[in-house]
C-alpha cells in the first residue's frame, strides 16, 4: 500500500485524504489544511454535548473549513470541505472483509438485518456528518440512494470514495445544517 494519497469527491467539493504509518494522523491534517489552502489553521475537538474537548466534531480555528476522521488499524483517512460548502462532513474507513451482512450487529438492527460492511461504512459518516455520532440509533437512518435521512433533520448526501487496496471508505456532507430545513422538508 503506499504511505498517502488523495482524491475529491462531489464534483471536487469534499478532498479525502489518506495516510498510513506512525505518524499517519499528524500526516492526513497537514495535507488536508495545505489542499484546503489553511496549513496555519489549528484543529481541535468539540463536543457540542458536553464541551469536551476530548471528543466530538473537528473544528478548524478559521471556521473556513469543516473536517473529519477515520482510522483502520495504522491507515488513517480525513475528508475536509469549505463550510460555504458544506455544514459538516463526516468519514469512515474500515478494513475490507467482504459482502456479508455484519451478523455480529444483528442485535442493533433487529427486526432488520444488520448492514454490510459499506453500509455500515455510510451509517458512520452520515451520524458522524450529522454531528450526534451514535446517539442517532442507526436503525434510525434511511437510505434513498446517495440520499440518508434522519427523521427531524435535513437529508445528508453519502457517497463512497477511492481508498487503499483492502478498505473501503465513504463520506457524508450536510449541505443544509442540522437545525436548518430544506425547501418542502417535511417533519
Amino acid at each position: 500500500m503506499p504511505e498517502s494519497d488523495a482524491t475529491t469527491v462531489w464534483n471536487g467539493r469534499v478532498r479525502v485524504v489518506w495516510a498510513s504509518g506512525a505518524d499517519a494522523r499528524n500526516a492526513v491534517l497537514r495535507r488536508l489544511r495545505e489542499d484546503a489552502g489553511v496549513p496555519d489553521d489549528s484543529i481541535a475537538h468539540e463536543c457540542p454535548t458536553c464541551g469536551s474537548t476530548m471528543h466530538g466534531p473537528l473544528r478548524t480555528s478559521s471556521g473556513t473549513t469543516v473536517l473529519s476522521l477515520s482510522h483502520a488499524g495504522d491507515l488513517t483517512v480525513g475528508a475536509i470541505a469549505r463550510a460555504d460548502d458544506a455544514a459538516s462532513v463526516g468519514i469512515d474507513v474500515e478494513a475490507d472483509r467482504g459482502a456479508a451482512r455484519l451478523t455480529e450487529l444483528a442485535a442493533l438492527f433487529a427486526p432488520r438485518e444488520p448492514p454490510t460492511l459499506r453500509e455500515w461504512t455510510m451509517i458512520e459518516a452520515v451520524v458522524k456528518a450529522d454531528g450526534r455520532g451514535l446517539r442517532i440509533a442507526p436503525t434510525d437512518i434511511r437510505f434513498d440512494g446517495t440520499t440518508a435521512r434522519i427523521a427531524g433533520r435535513a437529508p445528508i448526501e453519502v457517497s463512497t470514495a477511492a481508498a487503499p487496496e483492502g478498505y473501503l471508505i465513504s463520506v457524508a456532507i450536510d449541505p443544509m445544517g442540522r437545525f436548518r430545513r430544506a425547501p418542502g422538508w417535511a417533519r
